[in-house]
């Protein structure tokens, strides 16, 4: 559970961090999201998340798990809550 309360923590925090950088810019949706992308990658990269390791799945490349991981932190905390809960059950 320690993972998904950082992947929750770290989405919280590219969305907040997003919202209030460009919330008064004309930035279109689809840049804010590949802007949220971007953030949620580097910050999963610099953080070593890897939510498919936390899982049980290695993968032969390890970056690829922190990609997939800042994929999910770059998506929004909505997304990563309902994925927590899917874990849950």
């Amino acid at each position: 559970m320690e993972i998904a309360a950082g992947i929750l923590f770290l989405a919280t925090f590219v969305e907040g961090l997003v919202t209030f950088l460009f919330s008064k810019d004309e930035v279109s949706q689809p840049v804010l999201r590949y802007i949220a992308l971007a953030m949620g990658v580097a910050l999963a990269v610099a953080y070593d998340v890897d939510i498919l390791a936390a899982m049980g799945m290695t993968s032969v490349v390890p970056l690829v798990g922190n990609i997939v991981s800042g994929i999910v932190i770059g998506r929004g905390s909505n997304y990563v809550n309902d994925l927590v809960g899917m874990l849950r059950k």
